[in-house]
């Protein structure tokens, strides 16, 4: 399988992309986007991390307020919050959804190279983080996305499971209010040569209406095919994807639904082998699944990695990373209700950026997180728009190699969580909650 550089940095590296098998990827997807090979620096590691760890680590935000919708940032700034981690050797965290103040979820992996995969599911209180039981599984999994199902305290989760007979397969968890139980998903088993089916994001309308967006393909050949699955209150089925004829990749890497009629998925798709991706927008009008255009800066590389709304109206984010000039700039566009346009941002990194996640306010307040890099290490990279334009927010890092993967609002606040993993001094890969206040 072929590599290109996506989203989780080491952009201007030899990262393995999404495009790539299980095996390949030492069994971490949306992780696969993520195997990291840049070498640790160590210096002044361990002093970083006591300070990350006594809470006393925080950055003042740069965010400007150019409306009056974004004065109340100021004096508001990002801070490290001690998150616990398994005995693993790596631990991360892929997406997050807050509840209330006191009721945020955070979904990811944990594994050694001596032991699989396993989901990991963290629970704020109000207080602190704590690691909350998830079920177990065949051999081993990973979760990805996480939403939560509205006018409830119940919760989706979704990702991938490793099992010996069929390889890696869908994996979706719901929690009831009280615990997480595995909720049967499609597999494709049909088809005996489509042996990797991988969830990255989901949403939900209601109790019996969700989606959930990612990819399956027979391992280490062609073609890799978006994957769509819907909740119907009774079971999950799959629902035909939209992409270019003669796609060769097709990958859908976040969705939100604004209404039963009217649900967006982004990703990227090529419709050559040696590359040459663009972005894969996808719109749901309640009956099918068609393709949207959008914008494609880059010659060879484009991707959308995750999409919001803007409360109150049906403008949207959408939010990735390009390829030009042989290093990877920050990807930002927007729905304004009838077309998707580019809107500029901020690439601080000289060697590679990129944004995994978004989270609207309101039509003068959105932030997008990832990570950048200049070429020793990686820092975490959050982006605000003030109703005027993207800049960068100081954010602070615990070690010299760290990724934000997803954010997200606690309702009723300016408040943000946004959630990742950083590598210590001794290569250890550790979970990283980051708080806006």
């Amino acid at each position: 399988m072929r590599e290109i550089p996506s989203v989780k940095m080491d952009f201007a590296t030899s990262i393995k992309s999404g495009h790539e098998s299980w095996e390949v990827s030492s069994k971490r997807q949306k992780r696969t986007d993520i195997m990291r090979k840049i070498p640790l620096v160590p210096t002044l590691c361990v002093i970083v991390l006591v300070l990350a760890f006594l809470d006393v680590f925080t950055v003042r935000g740069q965010a400007q307020a150019a409306s009056p919708g974004t004065s109340q940032h100021t004096h508001r700034t990002w801070h490290v919050v001690p998150s616990p981690n398994s005995p693993q050797t790596y631990n991360a965290l892929n997406g997050v959804v807050a509840l209330s103040a006191d009721n945020v979820w955070a979904v990811g992996e944990d594994f050694s190279y001596t032991a699989p995969n396993q989901a990991l599911i963290e629970h704020w209180n109000g207080k602190k983080w704590s690691i909350v039981p998830s079920p177990a599984i065949d051999s081993s999994g990973q979760l990805n996305g996480i939403t939560r199902i509205p006018g409830t305290k119940e919760l989706w989760a979704v990702g991938t499971q490793f099992s010996s007979a069929n390889g890696p397969q869908t994996l979706i968890e719901r929690w009831d209010g009280t615990r997480w139980k595995v909720v049967p998903s499609p597999i494709l088993n049909e088809d005996p040569n489509v042996q990797t089916n991988i969830l990255y994001r989901v949403t939900a309308l209601s109790e019996d209406n969700a989606w959930a967006v990612g990819v399956y393909y027979e391992s280490g050949d062609l073609p890799q095919e978006a994957l769509i699955e819907h909740w119907d209150g009774k079971q999950w089925r799959v629902v035909p994807a939209a992409t270019p004829p003669g796609t060769h990749y097709g990958w859908l890497y976040g969705t939100v639904a604004l209404s039963a009629k009217d649900i967006w998925a982004v990703g990227t798709s090529t419709t050559t082998a040696g590359g040459g991706e663009t972005v894969l927008i996808n719109h749901w009008n309640g009956k099918t699944w068609s393709l949207v255009a959008g914008p494609n800066p880059g010659m060879n590389a484009n991707f959308l990695y995750s999409v919001a709304r803007t409360p109150g109206t049906n403008q949207l984010w959408a939010v990735g990373n390009y390829l030009t000039s042989g290093a990877y700039q920050t990807l930002i566009e927007r729905w304004n209700g009838k077309k998707w346009s580019l809107v500029t941002s901020p690439s601080p990194g000289s060697n590679g950026n990129g944004l995994q996640g978004v989270v609207a306010l309101s039509v003068n307040d959105a932030w997008a997180v990832g990570s950048d890099t200049s070429g020793n290490g990686d820092q975490v990279l959050t982006e605000h728009w003030n109703g005027a334009k993207w800049s960068v927010v100081a954010s602070p890092n615990p070690a010299n190699t760290n990724f934000l993967s997803a954010v997200t609002r606690v309702p009723g606040t300016v408040r943000l969580w946004a959630v990742g993993n950083y590598y210590d001094s001794n290569n250890n890969d550790l979970t990283l909650t980051e708080i806006y206040r």
